[in-house]
């Protein structure tokens, strides 16, 4: 009986302890559970890795109320059956049919407005990152210059895949209509901006991206995070689309830089972002899983026939 009031009091007084040593001003402000203040996201590198997570889960989340456009996947899923690659024999009544057939491309219909809300989306959230870590006034500047890198990349990632699908090819006419620019946080108060050129809209891709290339890490804790191997491999792409050769090969080369497929993995290639020649990929995890989103659900590897495809 003594040994069990003791011990009550001892708890009692730890309790006590930590109750008093609790900061006053936590106690008077509570903080909602579901969401998080800009001060406490900037306030720390930790604060806005945690920010960059929740960017990079959503890039694989449902945008709309159909099975056709789950992130990015779909995005390039609906490229995909515009090739010669791939058929679909139920044409538009099969998932992504209306891709297969060139059709519905009015603003009002879901491919038009997903994907162009789905990469305007990211524009912000990047722009969210450097404007919130260039106003901290805690972070220091070597963690702002990563953190910065990280969101230029990603903000010139959504750049080049609006100006593919909604513009001429830059070789075509740079000085044609391009898409609007933003490089500050929007509202949906916000008035939007005029189109500015193919050549405009590149030039913010090429600067941000080599930003990025001087100041983002190698080092990585998860492939779903943009490093310099993956801004190299986007440098590479965009330089190919601007017919700068000698670029876009020094950029390849520099982002294949890693132990190639050996004779005993080529039987299954791509089946694991864990692969080494997977750059960039989003993992998948059973409490996140984006179930009917994903491409098996849509076609086999096999052949199969999966919803509608071959």
């Amino acid at each position: 009986m003594n040994n069990n009031i003791k011990s009550f009091v001892f708890l009692l007084l730890v309790a006590s302890t930590l109750m008093v040593g609790c900061k006053k001003d936590f106690l008077e402000e509570p903080k909602p559970a579901s969401s998080l203040a800009s001060t406490d996201v900037f306030a720390s590198e930790t604060g806005v890795r945690s920010y960059f997570n929740g960017i990079y889960r959503r890039l694989r989340v449902q945008y709309g109320t159909t099975f056709d456009v789950f992130g990015i996947a779909h995005v390039n899923m609906a490229r995909e059956v515009k090739g010669l690659d791939v058929v679909l024999p139920a044409g538009a009544a099969a998932w992504f049919g209306y891709d297969y057939t060139h059709d519905n491309r009015e603003p009002s219909f879901r491919r038009t407005s997903f994907t162009w809300s789905f990469f305007y989306d990211f524009v912000n959230q990047a722009n969210n990152v450097i404007d919130g870590v260039e106003k901290s006034a805690t972070l220091a500047d070597a963690a702002k210059a990563r953190l910065i890198a990280e969101a230029r990349a990603m903000r010139a990632w959504c750049y080049f895949e609006l100006i593919r699908e909604f513009a001429h090819a830059y070789s075509e006419n740079p000085n044609g209509r391009g898409i609007p620019i933003y490089k500050t946080p929007t509202t949906g108060a916000t008035k939007g901006n005029p189109r500015a050129s193919v050549a405009e809209v590149y030039a913010l891709i090429v600067e941000d991206l080599e930003y990025a290339l001087g100041n983002i890490p190698t080092t990585r804790q998860l492939k779903d995070v943009i490093n310099k191997d993956v801004v190299q491999g986007l440098r590479a792409r965009v330089y190919l689309e601007m017919g700068n050769w000698q670029k876009a090969k020094e950029a390849a080369q520099a982002a294949k830089a890693f132990a190639p497929l050996n004779a005993a993995n080529w039987s299954t290639p791509f089946t694991s972002i864990d692969k080494s020649e997977v750059i960039w990929g989003f993992p998948q995890s059973a409490d996140q899983t984006i179930f009917y989103g994903t491409p098996s659900a849509y076609w086999g590897y096999t052949g199969t026939v999966i919803g509608g495809f071959y």
